[in-house]
Parts: structure tokens; sequence; C-alpha cells
């Protein structure tokens, strides 16, 4: 199920123009509703972008940890 570029539903269809966007409750593509709903749809993008990158940061991190430990562990020591 995807999401209508004009509405911004989940619906399995897609409106085509604004005409059928008022079936939807939407009049065009400065109407308050689709605003909120381009809004919310945006914050919760950010959210989960932040989560992916804090699990990469962390990943990245470990693997920077690991990397380190075993240069030393093949260094010889003076």
């Amino acid at each position: 199920m995807g999401m209508c570029s004009y509405c911004l539903r989940r619906e399995q269809y897609e409106c085509f123009g604004w005409a059928e966007a008022r079936v939807c409750g939407i009049s065009g593509p400065n109407d308050p509703v689709r605003l909120q709903r381009k809004a919310d749809l945006d914050k919760a993008r950010a959210f989960a972008l932040r989560l992916e990158a804090d699990e990469l940061e962390r990943s990245t991190a470990e693997k920077v940890a690991s990397l380190r430990a075993e240069a030393n562990r093949l260094e010889p020591r003076i």
C-alpha cells in the first residue's frame, strides 16, 4: 500500500488530482490538513533517520575499537 501524493494518506489508490483529493478532505496543496499530515510524516521520518544514525554511530564505534585493539595486539611492544 503506497502513499497518495495528494492527500498524503496510505491508500490503495492515488487521487490523481486535487479534484479527487477533495474526497479525502484536501482542497489543495496548501490545505491545513495536508500541511499537518506532511509535517507529521516529516517528523516521523526525521525520528527514524536519527535512530538509524545512532545505530550506525554505535556500530561504527564498536568496529573502530575492535580494529584498534587488533592493531595494538599485533604491534610489537618496545
